[in-house]
Order: C-alpha cells, then structure tokens, then sequence
C-alpha cells in the first residue's frame, strides 16, 4: 500500500512538474537562440576583419567561448527542461498499475497575472523558474531515484540561469551600440 502511494505521488509531481516545463520551454527555447544568436553578431563586430596575428586568433577565440557562455547555461537548462516535460511518460512505463502517462491538463496553465513590458515578462519568468524550482524541490527525494534532471533543483545552478537570462538581455543594446559605432567609425 504504501508503494502505490508514494507511486501516486510521484506521478502526480512528474504532471506538475511536466505543466510548469511545459510553461517554460518554448520561452527558454527562444532565449537560448536569441542569445547564441547575440553573441555571434557582437563577436563579428568586434572581431571582423579577423587578422591571422596569433594573438588575436587567441583573443577572438577566447571571447567567443565568454559570449557563447549565457547560451550555453540556457541551452542546458532548456535540456533539463525538455526531459522533465518527458518525465510522466517515463514514469509510466515503469509504474505497472493501470495509471496513464498522459498530462490531464495538457500543459494549459497559467499564473493568472497579465504582464506588461518586458520588464514584467522577465518578471513573470522569473517567477515561472522559482515555482518550477520549488516543486522540483519538494519532490526531490521522489525524483532523484527516476533520474530527473537534478541540477536544476540546486540554488547555484537556478541564479546561473537567471544570470544567463540577464546577461542575454544586456547583450542586445551592447551589440546594437558595437554595431553602430563600427557604421560611424
């Protein structure tokens, strides 16, 4: 009895887990582009004409890397998030009572706040990354013997992230700033 319980439970966690990637994955998605994306145009500005100096090889090679950076902290967060939205399905292959693996809401859900700006949609997916946080939280001891994507339930890893999200965001007005002054100059 106390196996179907805790079964239960874990199913239950994995759709409310599965609604709230399901919230953020295509959000992060984006993100993870638009900020390789940035990154990418910022280096060519900066970069271009690339001479074969050594040490400038070195020097754009290694800033690269730095700017690709915020991408690849969202790329792998986007990554945890993707698998987590698979959890439910995994979990019913495994849990052998008659419980489907299917979302009952179809991920429809909503934090009932409009927003406005960006400043209030950075706001709204902040708080969409805390509550995810939260529920992986809470179901930590459940999830870890299943495998999910435990990183993204440590503090460190989630203020990466939120770092990612605000470097990504710095980099627009840089690049634009780069870009016009490499046209003036």
């Amino acid at each position: 009895m106390a196996k179907n319980d805790a079964e239960g439970r874990l199913v239950r966690l994995a759709h409310a887990l599965e609604r709230k990637a399901r919230l953020l994955v295509g959000i992060v998605r984006w993100m993870t582009i638009g900020s390789a994306g940035v990154a990418v145009w910022l280096w060519a500005v900066v970069f271009m004409p690339a001479t074969l100096e050594a040490w400038r090889v070195v020097l754009a090679g290694g800033a690269l890397i730095v700017l690709l950076g915020p991408a690849a902290i969202l790329g792998v967060f986007y990554w945890g998030l993707y698998d987590m939205m698979k959890l439910p399905e995994r979990l019913a292959d495994q849990v052998s009572q008659g419980r489907q693996g299917k979302t009952r809401n179809g991920g429809k859900g909503s934090t009932g706040r409009v927003t406005v700006g960006i400043l209030g949609r950075l706001q709204a997916l902040l708080r969409q990354i805390w509550q995810l946080r939260t529920l992986l939280v809470e179901g930590r001891a459940l999830l870890i013997r299943y495998g999910a994507m435990v990183r993204l339930v440590t503090p460190f890893f989630v203020l990466l992230v939120i770092g990612a999200i605000v470097v990504s965001l710095l980099m627009v007005p840089v690049a634009l700033l780069a870009t016009l002054l490499v046209l003036l100059w």
